[in-house]
């Protein structure tokens, strides 16, 4: 499953979050977990598991490798010459749990070295989209992407609007994290961006469902009028993506209070100080209110991948193909479906769980075939 991190303004725990989230994935839950650091002009996940001095390739030297052979094939590039993430190239171990089931890995922003920031200052978003393909490319890489035996993968954002946030945030994901802060600019331009993503193209075709966890971090326990008054404008303001998560997670009559109180980030002195992990081997015991946050947030990603690996999301899926599409033949709804499955089940096994739902919904005559064949199916919902 992947994951977007994303923060309106930096200094909000963003990467702390991810780091963490990854940190107890891999040691409690023996998770494989791939991070990308796509903070390109601030990278900075390597720190966090001890590699300052980190120098193998990553994101932008994979994606200058696609804009050369593209240029010089007039974008015209063959899906075998089109370069990819290979683990051995590109991914780089950070740490493996004791039985070596829960492991790290990590795709840098690229090689940390002087030309560094050079390279991605040079990178032109416009041509790469607009004369060489880039869409396409994309959806090639998050399809390779999700052909790694990894759990999970985690992108680490860049904050604001930039040129590719429309690839982090809306092309890649299956899931939506936005953090927050207790301000009016993070508050506006968070909520700007959930929209952005809601009400996108990409997401109104059906290509994924708009499945967005918001988190309000930063929040100080010691100044507890202002933490409530805060708490409650956070409720308030984003109430409405509250309960299209809360309805994902099978949590309608939780309480959105308790709810929010489980997931809010504190303040904490000794880990604001530097890049801290709080989850290691060892350490099991330890608790406190954001050690507990950020294993209740982990524990929610676990619950939203579980379902989406269920029939009932499949049907989701199909319905909502067909209330936006109107029509779709069975190759279209694989192209879409296919792609959302675990990678723990062969072809034939996912193939066969989508006839089964369209068995299904078809009896309890949701959809129907509108085509005179069952081979080649065309699939519409049943206004009737």
């Amino acid at each position: 499953m992947i994951v977007t991190f994303y923060s309106y303004k930096g200094g909000v725990g963003r990467t702390q979050l991810v780091a963490n989230l990854a940190a107890f994935l891999c040691y409690r839950k023996g998770k494989k977990i791939l991070l990308i650091d796509w903070d390109l002009e601030a990278p900075g996940l390597h720190f966090y598991f001890g590699r300052p001095d980190l120098k193998s390739l990553g994101l932008i030297d994979l994606l200058n490798e696609y804009c050369e052979i593209s240029m010089k094939m007039n974008s015209d590039v063959p899906i075998k010459d089109l370069p990819v993430f290979s683990k051995e190239k590109y991914c780089t171990n950070l740490c493996k749990s004791v039985n070596n089931n829960g492991v790290i890995d990590l795709i840098p922003a690229g090689v940390y070295d002087k030309l560094f920031n050079s390279r991605i200052n040079a990178f032109d978003w416009s041509t790469f989209y607009n004369q060489l393909k880039g869409f396409d490319y994309i959806e090639f890489i998050k399809e390779k992407l999700n052909s790694f035996e990894y759990d999970y993968i985690f992108i680490d954002s860049r904050t604001g609007i930039t040129d590719y946030s429309g690839i982090t945030n809306v092309q890649l994901p299956e899931v939506n994290i936005i953090i927050t802060i207790p301000n009016r600019q993070n508050f506006e331009g968070s909520l700007k961006i959930i929209t952005g993503i809601e009400n996108s193209p990409y997401i109104k075709r059906g290509n994924r469902k708009a499945i967005i966890f918001p988190i309000l971090s930063k929040i100080d326990s010691q100044l507890a009028d202002k933490k409530s008054e805060w708490h409650n404008n956070f409720m308030n303001e984003f109430k409405n993506t509250f309960s299209g998560l809360k309805k994902m997670l099978g949590v309608e009559k939780i309480d959105l209070y308790e709810f929010t109180k489980d997931t809010l980030l504190q303040y904490t002195k000794d880990v604001s100080f530097e890049e801290t992990i709080l989850f290691t081997e060892t350490n099991i015991a330890q608790k406190d209110d954001l050690r507990d946050n950020y294993i209740n947030i982990a524990e929610n990603l676990e619950t939203i991948k579980s379902k989406m690996e269920k029939p009932n999301f499949i049907k989701e899926i199909i319905i909502e193909l067909l209330a936006n599409k109107e029509s779709a033949t069975r190759n279209e709804i694989d192209e879409i479906v296919l792609s959302k499955l675990s990678d723990s089940r062969t072809e034939k096994q996912k193939k066969d769980q989508v006839k089964n739902q369209l068995q299904e919904l078809s009896k309890e005559g949701i959809i129907k075939n509108k085509s005179n064949s069952t081979k080649y199916s065309v699939w519409v919902l049943n206004k009737v």
